[in-house]
This record gives C-alpha cells, structure tokens and sequence, in this order.
C-alpha cells in the first residue's frame, strides 16, 4: 500500500513512464492494484503500447480499429481480452467458435490446378483487422472485409509475368494501418535464379489498392529451401540454413551473414552447428 501511495504522488506521465518495459500481463497486474493506478493506465495508450511485447495484441484489435485510433480503454480491454485467451488455451480447454462470416471469391480468377505447385490451391495467407491476402498462382489478391460478408475494396498484384514455381511470402501492416508491405521470394522455373520483390499497398478507404515496389532485386540461387521474413524497414533472406542476407528496405543497403561454418561439418570432425545472435537497431 506504501509502494502504492509512493507512486501516486508522482504526475501521471512519470508513472506511465515507469511502466515503459514491462510485459502487457505486468502492466494490467498494476491497474489491478488499485483505482487511482487503473485510471491513470486506462486513459493513456502509451501503458500498453510501450510494453515489450504489445505487438502480440495488434492482430486482435476490434475490427476496422488500429493502433494509431484505438483509444486508451480499449486498447486495454483487448489488452485484457488477450491474456484471458492466452490462459484459456494453456490450460487446454476446447475453443469454440462465436460466430463466423463466409465471402463469395468466385468473382476472381482463382487457379485450383493442383498438379502444379505455382498453379495449386491458394497459399499464404494473411488476415488482420478486416484485411484479407493471399496469393492463388502469380497473383497476389488483397481484400478490405465488410461485417456482413460482403468485399468492400480489393485488388489484385501480379507477382511474375511467368515461368515461376514457387514462392514464399511475408506481410506486415504498418503501425497507423493505412498500408500492407508485401515481401515475394519468387524461384524462375527456367534458369537458376530468384528474386526478391517488396510492396507497399494502400488498404485506406481512399486510394485503396494503390501500390509502390519498394524492392526488386536478384538473390544467389542456393539448393533447397529458402525463406523470407519482414519487419519494416528490414527483410531477410535465409538461404538453406547456410546464411542470412539481411536488406534494409528505405536505405536500399544490405548484407550478407554466414552461419553454417563448414571447417566444422561431421564428415570433418565437427558438429556443424553453431549458434549466432544477431542485434539490429530499430531506427
């Protein structure tokens, strides 16, 4: 109750300010504590925002909402929402479905050849708020919801004018919502060769659709498996488990990072396995 009385003596920002790095399950422990403490936390965003780890929460917010609108006592109820969810399924209780929402896609030329694997059913898929991606073949479709099962906006980007076979792709939404970034690693089906495309669309209201190529760029061919992930402004590209090339989307610079070290493969007496760290700065 002292500790309590001590911090309340302080202005509401230094007390939001001595939040800053905690997980969202401590941040909620804290408005539990008592009124004062739970009024300060659900009338400023930064409480939940500047957790560690509040990117967990962004795909639950309410439909249509996003970081950058949502306001303070809600973020904090899908805060709340979040963990009870996260409790649920730790201790292994069934999921139920409240309700679902079904969408006509026949208006789109989806391919469903499945003896092809660039030309089978629809693959990667990314829902979030009410946005909806996914590609079908080269084309990469994107879709705004509406509540009652209608499309509102959609658009359609195609990823290779041809002779592609496989793909991998990530998304992010940015912080304000306002645009999808869209990385594509295509595999060419006649020549050893892949490449990397970045997008940025417009999922406003106003310009829905509207896209920039941020990236278009060449990467080594490798045997097997490749993969890529995105976080704005960084994407990487990982080559068979052997090295990372690391792309810095706005400055346009990149590097390369080997990971495997080969003087240490079994057949010479080594594991061939090392373990690597690697700390990038945010801005």
């Amino acid at each position: 109750m002292n500790a309590a009385l001590s911090i309340l003596s302080f202005p509401p920002e230094i007390v939001i300010k001595s939040l800053e790095g905690l997980s969202i399950q401590d941040v909620v422990n804290v408005a539990q504590t008592c009124t004062s403490l739970r009024a300060i936390i659900l009338s400023n965003k930064q409480s939940i925002m500047q957790t560690r780890n509040a990117f967990a929460i962004w795909q639950s917010l309410p439909h249509g909402s996003t970081p950058a609108t949502i306001s303070a006592d809600l973020l904090y109820a899908t805060a709340v929402a979040s963990l009870a969810i996260s409790k649920r399924l730790s201790s292994n209780m069934p999921l139920k479905p409240r309700n679902h929402v079904s969408y006509d896609l026949s208006l789109f030329d989806l391919t469903w050849n499945r003896t092809s694997p660039s030309h089978g059913h629809p693959a990667h898929f990314f829902l979030a708020n009410d946005l909806l991606a996914f590609r079908s073949s080269s084309v990469l479709f994107i879709m705004k919801l509406g509540l009652s099962g209608a499309i509102d906006e959609s658009v359609s980007l195609d990823l290779t004018s041809g002779n592609a076979y496989w793909y991998s792709v990530d998304y992010q939404l940015s912080d304000d919502g306002r645009a999808l970034l869209v990385a594509v690693l295509i595999q060419n089906r006649t020549v050893s060769s892949r490449s990397l495309q970045v997008f940025e669309v417009s999922v406003e209201t106003c310009g829905f659709g509207s896209n920039t190529l941020l990236l278009s760029v060449g990467v080594p061919f490798v045997e097997g498996s490749m993969s890529i992930a995105l976080h704005d402004p960084y994407v990487v590209v990982s080559n068979n488990h052997e090295g990372l090339a690391i792309i810095d989307l706005r400055h346009k610079k990149g590097l390369t990072v080997s990971l495997l070290d080969r003087a240490s493969l079994p057949e010479l007496g080594g594991s061939g396995h090392k373990t690597m760290v690697i700390h990038f700065p945010v801005s």
